[in-house]
């Protein structure tokens, strides 16, 4: 399906909706699967493709490495915050005293 021109006319839909689906932005960290994976956000029609500019190997390396970063900073953020949330009523448990199970002693 992602490969060319696909025959079955039930394919094509799907396609649209998979790159309506990772071109959504996620709460967590802000940016679309394709942003995090591509560096950039891919157009929609492969007309609007041409005008883009050609990055160097390099600059989409970089520009891919600062996407990564950002994620990730976002998502840490996020665990912390959700960590935080989940603590906020969280009380210390009780002291643990060493208890007797009822196991015989052995003799030495």
């Amino acid at each position: 399906m992602r490969g060319g021109q696909t025959a079955d006319p039930v394919e094509r839909p799907v396609g649209m909706v998979e790159y309506a689906i990772n071109s959504l932005r996620s709460t967590a960290n802000g940016r679309s699967p394709f942003e995090v994976s591509l560096g950039y956000q891919p157009p929609l029609f492969p007309e609007e493709e041409v005008d883009l500019e050609v990055p160097s190997v390099q600059a989409h390396i970089r520009r891919c490495r600062r996407a990564w970063c950002i994620a990730r900073d976002a998502l840490q953020m996020a665990q912390i915050s959700a960590k935080r949330y989940a603590d906020r009523r969280r009380r210390p448990g009780p002291g643990r005293a060493a208890v007797n199970l009822g196991l015989p002693q052995r003799s030495t």
